[in-house]
């Protein structure tokens, strides 16, 4: 029953690139790049330590499972990672609980900005750049505040 849960998991997120990446090439030109690649990181950081603050203080809710399953799908490149780096971290030294808050809240922003940048690239992959059919937008405001 497990390994049907984990394809299933897997599927899931494989559908979950496909549409993204189909959304994000239709909509690559009106895309605030810039803000959503500071935005994104933050916001699944915020969910994350209002997560985990609500475990800390005691609160079990259907809400809080149904929160959590959906952070967990959303992150599950990014806790992957940290799973990996925690293992590793892990069994070499031990840290403070605060070291590893950082540590983990570090890499939960990072792996979330370089997602961003991945689905930034794959938006803007597939135009020929002989042709340059469409501009992209903030290199055209560039090139207009350097004139």
């Amino acid at each position: 029953m497990n390994e049907i849960f984990n394809l299933m998991f897997c599927l899931g997120l494989y559908g979950l690139w496909r549409i993204a990446g189909w959304l994000l090439e239709r909509q690559r030109a009106v895309v605030p790049w810039r803000k959503v690649r500071i935005i994104w990181p933050l916001f699944m950081l915020l969910w994350g330590w209002g997560i985990f603050w609500m475990l800390r203080s005691g609160l079990t809710d259907q809400w809080l499972v149904v929160m959590y399953a959906v952070f967990s799908f959303l992150n599950a490149p990014a806790m992957l990672l940290m799973d990996l780096a925690g293992e590793i971290a892990g069994n070499k030294f031990t840290l403070p609980d605060w070291q590893r808050y950082l540590f983990g809240s570090v890499l939960l922003w990072g792996s979330n900005f370089a997602l961003v940048l991945l689905a930034e690239a794959r938006a803007w992959s597939n135009i020929p750049s002989a042709l340059n059919l469409e501009k992209r937008p903030d290199i055209v405001r560039a090139h207009e505040r350097q004139e």
